[in-house]
């Protein structure tokens, strides 16, 4: 008896390859300083890059943000000294831990190369289970391409040509919020910091709870009033180390200014009256990974990432096996 048949079956991850734009592949020798991988990936406006070998010259796996703030929350909270000495002692170590030695330090970036020829549903799988980024290989096992959620989330959901699937996710996106939270078998705690916590602390938040960002509330009345996202890291390197000391949306400004970003990561819906569309469009509109579902009184009840999504739609392309 054959398999079931489910929709995507067909599609391969050269499929998404052919999309993207042709550019070079940034990528980091593992010997390199952490403080020259964060300028790289800074200067370049990217969350990660591969990582090569330079004695064989392959590829052994990705660095990104959420392991930079992985290893400065070890580095920092490991010394019990006082904070101006942390601070040296922050800088010396970015100057010469290398980055082969931090790979995947935040978990969330395991070594998991794909081929063109594999399966699109196969990614999908990857990310639902919470993977950041896969290496798409060539056949030559160099690096092609690499994956994140988001080119996947854009891929389905942003004017891409599905083929026989151009109305596949039609009835996906008309489910409601209240529908889908209903519908969820666990119950997510969604963590926040306040406002006057230190952004060292906040990044310790992050780390410790294996996420990629925390809502910020408000001091006054606990209403949210900003994201911290591990990405807010690339903005603070060299002398900006004391900066971590600081309030946390106090660093989120001076980070952003310094890497000339003005993108606002605190996107929101209402569960009341949003739906799974409504999210999916509010995610490619804003380029953001997660996003925050309010109450009518503007408390927040749920956090939806896009890991959160692609659960979602794993289970939803089963569910339509032919």
């Amino acid at each position: 008896m054959s398999s079931p048949i489910r929709p995507l079956d067909s599609n391969t991850l050269s499929d998404i390859v052919s999309t993207l734009p042709s550019r070079p592949i940034i990528s980091l020798r593992k010997d390199v300083s952490l403080k020259e991988a964060l300028l790289v990936l800074a200067n370049n406006h990217i969350l990660s890059a591969p990582v090569f070998d330079p004695s064989t010259n392959t590829c052994i796996g990705l660095i990104d943000v959420l392991d930079c703030a992985t290893f400065t929350t070890q580095t920092y909270f490991d010394n019990s000294d006082h904070s101006q000495f942390k601070n040296y002692l922050l800088q010396f170590s970015f100057d010469v831990e290398q980055v082969g030695s931090v790979i995947n330090m935040s978990g969330k970036n395991p070594y998991i190369p794909m081929k063109t020829t594999d399966s699109l549903l196969q990614l999908l799988k990857e990310f639902s289970n919470g993977v950041h980024r896969i290496p798409i290989m060539d056949e030559n096992n160099n690096v092609l391409a690499v994956c994140s959620q988001m080119t996947l989330f854009q891929y389905l959901f942003k004017n891409i040509d599905l083929k026989d699937n151009a109305e596949l996710f039609t009835d996906f996106k008309k489910q409601t919020l209240k529908q889908v939270l209903a519908n969820r078998t666990t119950a997510q705690k969604v963590i926040n910091v306040k406002e006057s916590q230190l952004a060292i602390d906040a990044i310790k938040v992050i780390s410790d709870n294996g996420l990629s960002a925390v809502g910020v509330l408000s001091e006054k009345d606990g209403k949210l009033i900003g994201c911290l996202s591990a990405s807010d890291l690339q903005g603070f390197i060299d002398e900006d180390y004391h900066h971590l000391a600081s309030p946390v949306l106090e660093f989120q400004r001076k980070s952003r200014e310094k890497n000339g970003s003005s993108v606002s990561s605190l996107v929101f819906c209402k569960v009341e009256t949003h739906t799974v569309g409504d999210v999916i469009q509010r995610l490619l509109q804003d380029r953001v990974h997660r996003i925050f579902v309010m109450n009518d009184d503007m408390e927040v009840v749920a956090l939806l990432s896009l890991t959160d999504i692609f659960k979602m739609v794993y289970e939803y392309l089963n569910s339509k096996q032919k």
